[in-house]
């Protein structure tokens, strides 16, 4: 749960909504209750001031993490052993029984030491030598219910040395995705002064259990002269600020005067990163095997949570790294060579990007918090509600369900949390507590936009989008354009349209290739969206190659799409709108078109499928992978083909191509338009580098908002296609946060469209005539 508060709660009160009762009672449930039924979950527990054993900068020492990297002492997964205790029989297993003794505050003060242990850098043990090998410092006879200590299961002998995994199988799914050694064993006497390398007899591996006082990660690293960046006008936590470290998602911490005190520019630290790995699930699950079925057999590990990496000391930056910042991202003044010049543009971006993502979880809490269930109210509703923040659920059986926060109130020391129940319902008759923790957010939109680091397309006069790269950084300007031959009307395609001469003069420029890169100022209302569409059904009559339009927002997409619907009536240009079938149903209706991927493949391979099923064609390798896809979705079955020779085939085997690959190819569209993360993933598949290569124009719509790593996105994507800039200087800027450093502002967010635009780098054609009045003007008129 995120707080602004110093000391954040360590348990919540919360309200999920859901149908128990009258969903429970259903046979067999429905297949999508929670869009008919609600159910509120009142939470309620005390706050707690943070868990002992955080983390200190000081108590990392440089032997601790520079350790030989040894080999495991088994490839077995540690949790085979215990998935086969606690399935024994009761009578012979007392772990087990002691696990299901634990109460769920028990458990959660176990977490709290987990969290120290995986922390702490002393603890390292991967197969220690003789003179290294700790001594247990405590066996037990039975659970002491107030002891902070994981309670674990001896789960393989193997010699000197006891492999254990917590006896709680879930601490391991959602907690412990550090799977741990300990150098334990036992003798007879059961006293640790007593400890030797005695093997214990195979009968009794599962019977002993001992309190884990130490464990140890599998893998964490420390990064040497790593970049750094204080966001020094950001909020602080706890006396320290957040700082940006280059390669990380989560923000380090340090104090003002530790920074202050440095009077370098650029600065570097030593980091020291916990790798914190997911669970393991010993259970066979088949491939087929129905959605719930999965989600069930997999609910223990549906929580991962992760730690902040810790800055050990300041170093000073190598000079190659700092040279690569002080070219970023105007380089002019270097002379460098176009290769170390693009580079450089392209770290430094990629730093501030790391920022923009590290500074949007800002807010996280991914700790875990005890709450009691004090309400379940059912409510009836017909849509999801507003989003919220993510949170999961634990129930005292380890299962996971998933909730989205609508409001939050905090009473004294207490919290309410109102959220709803987006996981399939479940009784909520027998549980009175239950554990929640955020879930982390999705920034994955933004990790699509990074930009290349390696393999950068050089620059050359073949790439003209590298070319109007360049130009960003402080190249010299774009040579301007050329005077256009023959009668500007003809030939021209209008859709009985008239155009005003700007509109044609654009138009005319962008169906040949005689420009390198262009912007258009254009405002509210020109004729834009208009003329870009004419502008490419224009082309298509010039020059056989591939239009890619991206908007910065899923409004100028659609806008887009619906207006080359208005305009080419016939239908001549193939177009797709490319975007994700999660994306799609997390959009509004208003959003949705006929023409988005996951819409339009089905509807052209059926069609392309039954065509070919009722012909007398030579079997394809193409169409075969089609069927396959359209039977993966159930829009086709196997018996309903008529051509033997293709049931055989699709019976058996699998697609050869990535479904991507086989629309792009044999649908040969004329105009593709998405969002810039969607359209550099579905370009960056398997199989899609011909594709790229065949894109010629490349058409950026409100390019006022476009910030520096996106344009080099699209251009590392398509290096050859010639860019074109539109918007207004004068309008919305790139989004960035306030908190961000102003130095990884200028490397990562900036203002391509004023740097495109200033100086005359880029040739410019305005759009100044306005078509359109808004409705209060026209009415005062």
């Amino acid at each position: 749960m995120s707080s602004d508060k110093s000391n954040p709660p360590d348990v919540v009160m919360a309200e999920a909504e859901e149908s128990v009762k009258e969903m429970s009672g259903k046979p067999g449930g429905d297949s999508n209750p929670f869009v008919e039924e609600a159910v509120q979950l009142g939470l309620r527990a005390q706050l707690a001031p943070a868990a002992d054993g955080a983390l200190s900068e000081d108590s990392i020492t440089e032997r601790d993490v520079e350790k030989e990297d040894k080999a495991l002492l088994d490839e077995c997964n540690p949790l085979a052993g215990i998935a086969d205790a606690l399935d024994a029989a009761e009578d012979e297993n007392p772990a087990k029984r002691a696990a299901e003794e634990l109460t769920i505050k028990q458990i959660q003060k176990g977490r709290n030491m987990t969290i120290a242990a995986i922390s702490a850098p002393a603890v390292e043990m991967v197969r220690p030598l003789v003179e290294d090998r700790q001594m247990p410092t405590q066996f037990l006879y039975k659970i002491d219910p107030d002891i902070d200590a994981i309670v674990a299961v001896i789960v393989k002998n193997i010699g000197s040395y006891m492999l254990a995994s917590p006896a709680k199988r879930e601490y391991c799914g959602t907690d412990r995705g550090d799977l741990f050694y300990l150098a334990i064993n036992e003798r007879q006497q059961f006293m640790p002064e007593d400890w030797s390398p005695v093997q214990l007899p195979v009968n009794k591996d599962t019977q002993a259990f001992f309190a884990a006082k130490e464990c140890a990660v599998f893998r964490r690293t420390l990064e040497f002269s790593t970049p750094i960046c204080a966001a020094v006008d950001a909020k602080q936590r706890g006396h320290k600020l957040p700082i940006v470290v280059y390669g990380q998602t989560t923000l380090a911490w340090m104090k003002p005067n530790q920074i202050k005190s440095q009077k370098e520019k650029y600065l570097a630290a030593d980091v020291f990163v916990p790798m914190v790995l997911p669970g393991q699930l010993i259970r066979n699950i088949k491939k087929g095997e129905a959605t719930k079925t999965v989600l069930e057999l997999t609910a223990k590990v549906q929580n991962i949570w992760s730690l902040p990496p810790l800055i050990t000391k300041i170093t000073p930056i190598a000079p190659e790294k700092q040279r690569q910042l002080e070219m970023a991202p105007m380089s002019f003044s270097h002379k460098a060579p176009h290769e170390d010049a693009a580079y450089s543009q392209a770290y430094a971006a990629t730093f501030g990007l790391y920022g923009c993502i590290a500074l949007a979880s800002r807010n996280e809490d991914l700790r875990h918090f005890v709450a009691d269930v004090v309400s379940v109210i059912v409510r009836r509703r017909q849509s999801f509600g507003p989003k919220g923040t993510a949170i999961s659920a634990e129930l005292p059986d380890g299962s996971s369900l998933r909730l989205s926060v609508l409001t939050a109130e905090q009473v004294l020391r207490r919290v309410r949390v109102g959220a709803r129940l987006l996981s399939p319902a479940v009784s909520f008759d027998s549980i009175t507590q239950v554990t929640i923790h955020q879930r982390p957010s999705d920034r994955g939109d933004l990790a699509r936009q990074a930009p290349k680091l390696k393999n950068i397309p050089i620059v050359n006069k073949g790439n003209n989008a590298m070319q109007a790269l360049a130009v960003i950084r402080g190249e010299q300007p774009l040579p301007p354009l050329q005077p256009l031959h023959g009668n500007p009307e003809e030939d021209l395609f209008t859709a009985d349209l008239t155009l005003s001469d700007k509109q044609v003069q654009i138009t005319r420029t962008l169906a040949q290739n005689e420009f390198t890169a262009l912007a258009i100022s254009c405002g509210f209302g020109t004729g834009k969206t208009t003329t870009l569409c004419i502008s490419v059904l224009n082309r298509m009559n010039t020059i056989r190659d591939t239009s890619v339009m991206v908007g910065m927002s899923n409004s100028a997409v659609t806008s887009a799409v619906a207006a080359m619907r208005h305009i080419d009536k016939t239908g001549k240009c193939k177009i797709v709108r490319i975007i994700t079938a999660t994306n799609r149903n997390q959009l509004e209706s208003e959003h949705h078109t006929d023409d988005d991927f996951p819409i339009i493949w089905k509807e052209f391979f059926h069609k392309l499928v039954t065509g070919f099923d009722n012909s007398s064609k030579p079997l394809d390798d193409d169409i075969v992978d089609a069927t396959h896809y359209l039977k993966q979705t159930a829009e086709i079955t196997v018996k309903s083909l008529k051509r033997r020779d293709l049931r055989v085939e699709v019976s058996t085997g699998a697609p050869k191509k990535k479904l991507t690959q086989l629309f792009f190819q044999l649908f040969e569209p004329d105009l593709v338009l998405g969002t810039i993360a969607s359209i550099r993933s579905a370009y960056t598949n398997t199989g899609m580098q011909q594709f790229s290569d065949e894109v010629g124009l490349l058409l950026i719509d409100e390019a006022s908002q476009l910030p520096r790593y996106a344009f080099m996105t699209v251009c590392h994507t398509f290096p050859q296609a010639r860019p074109v800039l539109l918007g207004d200087v004068n309008q919305l800027p790139p989004f960035a946060d306030n908190e961000l450093p102003e130095q990884l502002h200028r490397y990562a967010i900036g203002s391509v469209l004023r740097d495109a635009t200033s100086f005359n780098r880029f040739p410019q054609l305005p759009l100044m005539t306005v078509h359109r009045c808004p409705a209060p003007i026209t009415q005062m008129l």
